[in-house]
């Protein structure tokens, strides 16, 4: 077969699979590139679906997919997610679309000023999820105002933007592992946590309600921050954060990591120390379920509840024919706690040798 009709073929099998959601082919350059060809053999190709006569151009000349042709399912949803990230409320988001009869695009991006985010906002979809990028997001944030009730960003609360938000339980959950930790005898009870983390603010919200809690209960704790570099992964810092930690500083009760990412790279170095989880120190976290079953010793969690039915509720509003609620903020109230065990039963005061 000629190599123009080759890629004829292949373009004939996305527009089928409804994978140009922009409504249009790519430029014949692009196209090219892409297919890496040469600009003549892109053009003969596209030549030739035009001949078929399904085909119309725009007015600076673009081929437009026909809708007719297009198996688009709806409701159309793209999730704009960094590229090392995808955990639960991807999968539910995922499951969930599949499930009411829509299509599901992910696109990832892989730095914060990725000119993929934008391009993807400009697509023919019924619904954006979005994690938004850290940093600076005010020009962003403008641009998913601008897009209404279609966008819908993660983990982090940006109604007063206009832009509807999907966030997890209340922070205030984590006063239930706290909690435990007070009353099974801990005095001190640390922190681990990275500025610059995927929704800093709900972050800097829960170290909120720790330090709150340590004064009302008159307990000891010390927040130990640092910076986390842009897609770094959270496991691999924390492993070199918390050796330093443990090498120099006092061992309280517990630690409260921030996210089992963390806690992962902390049990690491716990071994690496000769510390036993669950016996020398205690550990708690916040989120992420799956995971805090499979660490060992299991790590104490708070988790979300049927985030699937949540999710399936905000995206049963996209369905052909349904109607948009005024309802801007969704989150998930339905709180489980996991205890695992890595919370000590009996501790007495201890210090680590450098």
């Amino acid at each position: 077969m000629a190599k123009y009709l080759e890629i004829a073929t292949l373009l004939e099998q996305r527009i089928a699979n409804g994978e140009y959601v922009s409504g249009k082919l790519p430029p014949l350059r692009k196209l090219a590139d892409e297919m890496g060809v040469s600009y003549l053999t892109a053009r003969q190709a596209v030549k030739h679906l035009e001949q078929s006569g399904d085909f119309e151009r725009d007015e600076i000349g673009r081929m437009l997919v026909p809708a007719e042709t297009a198996a688009v399912q709806h409701p159309l949803v793209a999730l704009i997610t960094p590229h090392w990230n995808f955990d639960a409320w991807q999968q539910a988001i995922r499951d969930e679309t599949i499930a009411l009869g829509g299509q599901l695009r992910v696109i990832a991006y892989s730095s914060n000023t990725d000119p993929v985010i934008t391009e993807a906002l400009s697509g023919n979809f019924d619904l954006f999820f979005l994690v938004l990028p850290t940093g600076d997001n005010a020009r962003l944030l403008e641009r998913l105002a601008k897009l209404g009730k279609k966008a819908v960003t993660l983990f982090d609360d940006r109604t007063e933007y206009g832009i509807r938000s999907l966030v997890g339980m209340p922070v205030a959950s984590a006063r239930k592992l706290l909690e435990k930790l007070r009353q099974t005898g801990h005095e001190s009870i640390d922190v681990i946590s990275f500025r610059s983390m995927r929704g800093e603010r709900p972050f800097r919200t829960r170290i909120e309600v720790w330090h709150d809690f340590l004064m009302r209960y008159n307990l000891r704790g010390t927040c130990h921050e640092r910076e986390l570099p842009p897609f770094s992964r959270e496991e691999e810092c924390s492993y070199r954060f918390s050796l330093e930690l443990l090498k120099n500083h006092p061992l309280p009760d517990a630690f409260y990591c921030m996210t089992p990412s963390i806690a992962f790279g902390f049990y690491r170095a716990c071994y690496d120390c000769g510390i036993t989880v669950g016996k020398d120190v205690s550990v708690i976290s916040y989120g992420h379920l799956g995971m805090a079953r499979l660490m060992t010793p299991p790590l104490a969690t708070v988790y979300e509840v049927d985030i699937n039915c949540y999710i399936r509720k905000l995206i049963t509003e996209y369905l052909p024919g349904a109607e948009l609620s005024r309802q801007m903020l969704f989150q998930m109230n339905n709180i489980g706690i996991f205890e695992g065990d890595s919370i000590q039963k009996k501790h007495s005061e201890r210090r680590i040798e450098s």
